[in-house]
């Protein structure tokens, strides 16, 4: 167990000297200091009584080393990376293109390209009705499963295809892909469920509705009634009975109370027909 202890520590110790700006004398300390005790442990004085307890105490000097060697002031990090993105984001914001680049230049040049930076651009470049540019951008995003990738890509296709036939597609598979990735996003579950909707494929649209309903921490009016719908034309009234009863008590608009009663009307006439 001492052996395996000391060869993680020794791992940290050459990984915070060679690529997370840790302070190097400390670096090289620890990582000599790991394999010193591992040798003390696997090569010498195995039958000596006196190591089992110095062994524990130096695993724990060792331990206190390495913990110290992070808070060295090295102007990297956590909370340094968060200042340097919220700068350039305030710059971003106000359009200050000279700061703004400035804050960019910093910040990459500490990190590299970051999907953080990236998601600010591409947004900036959408509120500039530069679709192309945008998907470019999330094009070099690291994680292509992330809401903020989805995010950028929705409304680029939005823009770009606005008045196109193509539109409700290419969102459909925009969606379809964000839903394989994270199948418990519910944002992606509600429009694909709403797009299935429109395009009459009911049963599909239900699951995906049923699944954003159960994802919802609050209840929405709108989301229960879009579900009764779909359930109400595969004929499945008592399961979309009660979910409009909800839409109507979490209130919704008046063409969605339209809908209910029609669809209530339409129940009325059948059972009066049997």
């Amino acid at each position: 167990m001492t052996a395996i202890i000391c060869i993680a520590f020794f791992i940290c110790c050459i990984l915070g000297l060679l690529m997370f700006g840790c302070t190097p004398f400390l670096c090289i300390i620890g990582a000599a200091a790991s394999a010193a005790i591992f040798a003390f442990d696997v090569l010498l004085f195995k039958e000596a009584k006196f190591k089992k307890l110095l062994t524990p105490v130096l695993v724990c000097a060792l331990s206190v080393l390495c913990l110290l060697i992070p808070i060295s002031p090295t102007g990297y990090g956590y909370y340094d990376y968060r200042d340097l993105l919220e700068s350039f984001g305030s710059a971003a914001v106000s359009d200050k293109s000279d700061k703004t680049q400035k804050k960019l230049d910093e910040l990459s040049g500490r990190y590299g390209e970051t999907d953080d930076t990236l998601y600010i651009l591409a947004l900036k470049a959408l509120e500039r009705s530069a679709p192309d540019e945008a998907q470019e951008i999330a094009g070099r995003f690291s994680d292509k499963t992330s809401e903020e990738y989805y995010t950028v890509m929705e409304q680029a296709i939005t823009q770009k295809h606005e008045f196109s036939d193509d539109l409700v597609q290419l969102l459909t598979e925009l969606y379809e892909a964000e839903v394989h990735d994270a199948p418990n996003r519910l944002h992606a579950n509600k429009s694909l469920g709403m797009l299935l909707l429109d395009s009459k494929e009911y049963e599909k649209a239900t699951y995906y509705l049923l699944k954003a309903y159960e994802l919802s921490e609050e209840p929405s009016g709108e989301l229960s009634y879009f579900l009764g719908v779909a359930l109400m034309e595969q004929g499945k009234e008592s399961e979309a009975l009660p979910l409009f009863e909800q839409a109507v008590e979490l209130g919704v608009d008046e063409e969605y109370l339209s809908d209910i009663a029609w669809y209530a009307e339409q129940i009325s006439s059948e059972e009066e027909a049997e």
